[in-house]
């Protein structure tokens, strides 16, 4: 799904990555921005002028790598207005991903923005412990208001108790290198995930 509307402000600096091309860039870009909605992930983006624009593909990858395209959104060729734009990812990785935007020429030529990194939570509270492996510190996405933590290792002993979450962050440096679970307890019973501390 894509939209394109003109828009009559100003917003804020270019910032396309690449830097091989004399002046003028074939497109100003204002903004990428990548934000979940509901059940999808939202690109939207804007254009201050545009100089022989073909389109735009929105590319998403896992590990901040290697990237695929996930969908084309048709450019205005040339413009002196501001052009807002926008791209509907229907079927968003779960966890952390990471999205930017592709610049096509007519002529073939390509210019790539700035990564934009995004955490989706799957629908259904799924529980998740990002990064993982980890290292110092873990993130927990999908906590339930009122549930308790426990970090247990491998033969189930609890070695933290982490009560009632008051933020996702949680310290783990002080674990010796090793597979661990996390659980999460409430009166309707418990969830558990696994995570690797290097």
């Amino acid at each position: 799904s894509n939209t394109l509307t003109t828009v009559g402000q100003p917003l804020v600096p270019s910032f396309w990555t690449a830097a091989e091309f004399g002046s003028p860039l074939p497109v100003e870009l204002l903004y990428f921005d990548v934000q979940p909605k509901g059940h999808d992930v939202l690109s939207t983006w804007s254009t201050a002028t545009e100089l022989n624009n073909d389109f735009f593909t929105v590319e998403r990858s896992a590990d901040a790598e290697s990237f695929s395209p996930i969908g084309d959104v048709d450019g205005a060729g040339d413009s002196q207005t501001i052009l807002r734009y926008s791209f509907t990812d229907e079927e968003p990785l779960s966890g952390l991903s990471y999205y930017r935007l592709r610049q096509t020429d007519f002529d073939g030529t390509e210019t790539r923005s700035a990564i934009v990194p995004v955490w989706f939570e799957t629908p259904g509270n799924e529980l998740v412990v990002y990064p993982n492996p980890c290292n110092a510190e873990i993130s927990i996405a999908g906590a339930l208001a009122g549930e308790q933590a426990f970090v247990l290792d491998a033969t189930g002993r609890v070695v933290m108790d982490l009560g009632v979450l008051v933020s996702g962050n949680v310290h783990v440096s002080a674990l010796p290198s090793g597979s661990y679970s996390l659980r999460m307890m409430n009166a309707s019973g418990s969830r558990t995930t696994c995570f690797m501390k290097h």
